[in-house]
């Protein structure tokens, strides 16, 4: 009996536990975790990010799926309208054990947030497993938190690789080199001019910070160096466009695949920068990836060479100097071989070209040279709205009672007396436009080109016009006699007035159906937009990237997916509620787009369009194959520098539009002027006049390249070009990367060729440096 009663309660507690199992299993999520940081402190301005994804799960059965994240430009999940994307990366299998992989996120546009935002879920063939960054608490799960820059800031990002950074503390040179080789180390050495110089007014230009996480910062500038196990480098040229400039120090060059050096190569000549220092023991095929590198800058007489150990060998001219080159668009400094750096960096003069040369500073700039002009007096800065303005004992004053700001307003200006005729500009308007000038100096922040909007303009499809207001006036005519004098004259007539709020239903819904297929009628095309590709050639005649300007139009709502291979693709947003004096205020995109895949290796973009709304695109594309160049001679400078060489030019591309069709145009950029080489009369979209497209007469011939090619040479102005000629590869909707040369530099030419066949418009560029050159 006893036994009996044993038994059936073991029976019964093990029922219990059976249950519980199953029903766990039965109702219960396998648990799954997640960790995402980035992969540096902060993220470079308007460049892909590259973050660290780990995935936690320890249960026996296997889950295969994707990670899906949502990214939210915003501090907290308030509106759908702050997403600026969702990433689908597929092909996770999760075994029992953490997975870990590195993720490259697009160059998307960001706020003065600082933050994004990332909703993540783990979706299976049964189940979407939202994921916490609290899995401790309870309630709704919540968002993962990535710091970002300022939108008002600048974020230059160092990459410094070497082996095993975690576990191995830096040797000296890579710690000297982290902190010397910034931008903003030669920018807190300039000479400043003292206050007494500026009619008492001081004003501090750029001035040096240290931030609360340690990086090195001016006014508008903020840098972040990120520590790189060189064994984890991408093998994919594109992952480096997430950095300014790539630091090979502490053995990191030795370390280098084939894949890798080959990756870091097709960056650097597409316009990256890299520094290397190699004191390790090399193989040949790294001794090749060097020579390849410093090729232009070594030159004839010095070369590179390994002694009987593998050391680096540099036969140069002048030993124990950094030798600075050009590789293609982009820049190469290979370090003195010497046990310390510190003898070299002290070369202040020397140091700070290298540095400038690195960062692809405006060489005629005041930062490559070392001093920093005065700011303009009260006087310079008044003469900017007032062209006639003076300064007396009691002030600057002008002759004219009103001053137009930049902006398009008047200031009404102070009268002294009615004799003088002296209107005199108040101290508060001074105030104004120095804080103006300053705030202009000072933000480094991304700026998008005026090229984004004319692309579209002209990429819309060409048989797509507004409604002409006269046949909009016409059927709103006939809605009001229809629905006035008709209605009442008519129904009067058959004594039907009774049926009046019959008629008007009838009548509206009529015109209304009428207005939408005239509209139709004038915005549907068959074609869905046009392509604009920007080919850039380096001094070899080599294509080194594209970038690929894209807009769908459509006459009806749809879906559409842009399958894609090796590119960096982001949607454009080019239209501004206003400008202000911290840059554009932007308006209300499309709809988030979702990227599928493998970005950027493999993947799919799906963006829904709406109707009549034009959707822009921007891809970025390293060392593109299959591009057909233009035949002429890439390689011979007279083309842009001299009259008979752009006449043969001429000739040339006359006889290439004869033998394989389409239209060419030419143009050679020099210190921001024009040089029309070919011309083309074309159809442009003229919405500022009259929303319709129209031909420009003879007299008016326009020029694709002078319009939208102004870009190629960046005038030394406000902003980040007033202090670099071009930037690093980012491959965002700016377009700030397109930048490839600086207008103040006499010795810089740009040669862009641009062919037109139907609706594809190519545009191919190539600079020249050539010393001494005669226009």
């Amino acid at each position: 009996m006893r036994r009996g009663v044993l038994r059936s309660v073991r029976l019964m507690l093990l029922a219990i536990l059976c249950l519980s199992v199953s029903g766990g299993m039965a109702c219960g999520q396998p648990r799954v975790g997640m960790k995402l940081e980035l992969g540096s402190i902060r993220g470079r301005t308007a460049s892909p990010i590259h973050v660290n994804v780990r995935l936690e799960y320890n249960e026996p059965q296997c889950l295969e799926g994707y990670l899906e994240l949502q990214i939210y430009d915003a501090l907290e999940l308030t509106s759908e309208s702050d997403r600026l994307a969702t990433l689908r990366r597929d092909g996770i299998v999760l075994a029992g054990q953490d997975y870990e992989f590195s993720l490259l996120l697009p160059p998307l546009q960001t706020s003065d947030a600082r933050n994004w935002a990332v909703r993540a879920w783990f979706v299976t063939k049964d189940e979407r497993i939202e994921l916490t960054s609290a899995p401790g608490r309870k309630g709704p799960a919540e968002p993962f938190d990535l710091l970002m820059t300022s939108s008002l800031e600048r974020a230059f990002v160092l990459c410094s690789a070497s082996e095993d950074p975690r576990n191995r503390p830096a040797a000296g040179n890579r710690k000297l080199l982290q902190e010397r080789l910034l931008l903003s180390d030669v920018m807190n050495g300039l000479q400043s001019i003292s206050g007494e110089q500026l009619e008492g007014e001081v004003v501090e230009l750029r001035g040096s910070s240290a931030g609360a996480d340690g990086q090195q910062s001016t006014p508008g500038i903020v840098h972040y160096a990120a520590e790189w196990d060189v064994k984890t480098l991408s093998e994919d040229p594109l992952a480096y466009c997430a950095f300014d400039v790539l630091l090979l120090s502490d053995g990191a060059l030795g370390l280098l695949s084939e894949a890798q050096q080959r990756a870091i190569e097709v960056w650097v000549r597409g316009g990256g920068s890299v520094v290397v220092e190699a004191r390790e023991r090399l193989q040949p095929q790294q001794l090749g990836f060097l020579r390849r590198l410093m090729a232009q800058g070594l030159g004839a007489e010095s070369d590179l060479a390994l002694d009987d150990e593998g050391r680096l060998l540099v036969v140069a001219d002048r030993s124990g100097e950094p030798v600075l080159s050009r590789a293609g668009l982009g820049r190469a400094v290979l370090l003195p071989v010497v046990e310390d750096l510190t003898g070299v960096v002290q070369r202040a003069a020397e140091w700070r070209r290298t540095v400038c040369f690195l960062w692809k500073v405006r060489e005629y700039s005041d930062v490559y040279g070392g001093t920093t002009s005065p700011p303009p007096s009260d006087l310079e800065l008044a003469r900017r709205y007032i062209r006639d303005a003076q300064r007396d004992e009691r002030g600057i004053y002008s002759t004219n009672a009103w001053a137009e700001t930049e902006n398009g307003q008047y200031v009404n200006l102070e009268r002294s007396d009615v004799a003088s005729g002296r209107f005199y500009v108040p101290e508060r308007q001074l105030l104004v436009w120095r804080r103006q000038w300053q705030a202009r100096q000072q933000s480094l922040r991304s700026q998008q080109t005026p090229l984004l909007g004319a692309a579209e303009a002209v990429l819309l499809p060409a048989d797509v016009q507004m409604v002409p207001v006269s046949v909009i006036a016409v059927i709103l005519l006939g809605y009001v006699l229809v629905v006035g004098p008709v209605d009442y004259f008519v129904l009067g007539w058959l004594r039907m007035r009774k049926y009046t709020w019959l008629l008007f239903p009838v009548v509206t819904a009529v015109f209304t159906f009428l207005t939408i297929a005239v509209a139709h009628a004038y915005m549907s095309s068959d074609d869905t937009g046009g392509v604009l590709l920007i080919t850039d050639i380096d001094e070899g005649g080599g294509v080194v990237r594209q970038t690929t300007l894209e807009t769908l139009f459509y006459g009806g709502g749809r879906e559409v997916t842009l399958p894609q291979r090796r590119s960096l693709l982001v949607q454009t947003r080019d239209q501004y509620l206003n400008r202000g004096m911290y840059g554009d205020s932007p308006m209300p995109s499309d709809e988030a787009p979702i990227y599928e895949g493998v970005f950027p290796q493999n993947f799919g973009l799906r963006q829904s369009v709406q109707q009549w709304s034009p959707v822009s695109f921007r891809t970025l594309t390293l060392e593109p194959e299959g591009v057909e160049l233009p035949a002429i001679d890439w390689e011979d400078s007279s083309l842009v520098t001299t009259e008979e060489g752009r006449l043969r030019l001429r000739a040339s591309l006359q006889m290439l539009s004869q033998q394989t069709g389409g239209e060419y145009e030419a143009t050679v950029v020099h210190q921001g002027g024009l040089l029309p080489v070919v011309t083309q009369q074309v159809n442009v979209w003229d919405g500022a006049a009259n929303g319709q497209y129209r031909e420009r007469s003879q007299v008016q011939q326009f020029s694709w390249a002078n319009e939208m090619f102004g870009c190629c040479q960046q005038p030394s102005g406000e902003g980040v070009f007033s202090l670099v000629s071009q930037l690093s590869p980012q491959g965002s909707d700016a377009l700030e990367d397109l930048a490839m040369s600086s207008a103040d530099n006499p010795e810089e030419y740009v040669l862009v060729v641009l062919r037109r066949r139907g609706e594809r418009i190519e545009v191919f560029r190539r600079l020249y440096r050539v010393a001494g050159a005669a226009q």
